[in-house]
């Protein structure tokens, strides 16, 4: 469990860069933070924001010359691709093709190595990316103060629990839970739903930084949609 909060943690941080409008071409490579993390889970975390960071604030002028996706049009079925993967007619599938899941209408996948980062194109802010971490068969077994009791060392403040329930997703013991919490001074709703997988652990994370109306609906059929190729 550790393991997946740890790179929660740093994706949740790249998120809200991405939604105030920086765009990293390098995110943290789940692959190789796994490795890392050992008994010293709250400083491996330091260390991976901190690259976040970084590879942000280096990545940051290059992207503002960057080209918008032509796909940003409501409703559009035009495919977006990147390194991590990519959107044809509103469903994304990884590089590897080892999973594929709905999106919003009109989002487009980010140009992101290793981590599937997918943002809304209406300059809300709002995006979704999936972790994939080591299968762990105890998903089932976590209750939300496991998950809180992790967030406040990560992040020393305590979340603010919405919704958490236990799931099927495809056909996988899963957990939903929905939180707030203020990090960079900004004040997100996340929407999280972790798929225990045999083979992996796989994480979909929505940040909510501007509600809009049927959102909440949209994110859940998105995460239901979830699929192993």
């Amino acid at each position: 469990m550790k393991t997946i909060l740890s790179l929660l943690s740093a994706v949740v941080v790249l998120a809200i860069f991405s939604s105030c409008g920086k765009q990293p071409d390098t995110f943290v490579s789940s692959s190789s933070k796994t490795t890392e993390i050992t008994g010293s889970t709250n400083a491996t975390t330091q260390s991976t924001l901190a690259e976040a960071s970084t590879t942000t604030s280096e990545t940051a002028s290059e992207d503002s010359d960057s080209k918008t996706p032509e796909n940003t049009t409501k409703g559009s079925t035009a495919a977006t691709e990147s390194n991590a993967g990519k959107i044809v007619k509103g469903i994304f599938t990884s590089t590897d093709n080892t999973f594929q899941i709905k999106v919003p209408s009109g989002w487009t996948v980010l140009n992101a190595s290793g981590i599937p980062m997918i943002q809304a194109p209406d300059g809300s802010g709002n995006n979704m990316n999936i972790v994939t971490t080591p299968a762990d068969r105890n998903i089932k077994t976590y209750g939300w103060s496991d998950y809180e009791t992790s967030f406040i060392q990560l992040w020393g403040k305590k979340p603010e629990m919405h919704e958490f329930e236990h799931i099927t997703i495809d056909g996988c013991d899963s957990t939903f839970l929905s939180y707030s919490i203020e990090l960079m001074g900004s004040n997100n709703t996340f929407y999280q739903y972790v798929i225990g997988a045999p083979e992996n652990c796989y994480t979909v994370t929505f940040t909510v930084m501007s509600p809009k109306h049927g959102l909440v609906d949209t994110i859940e059929a998105c995460a239901l949609s979830f699929k192993r190729l």
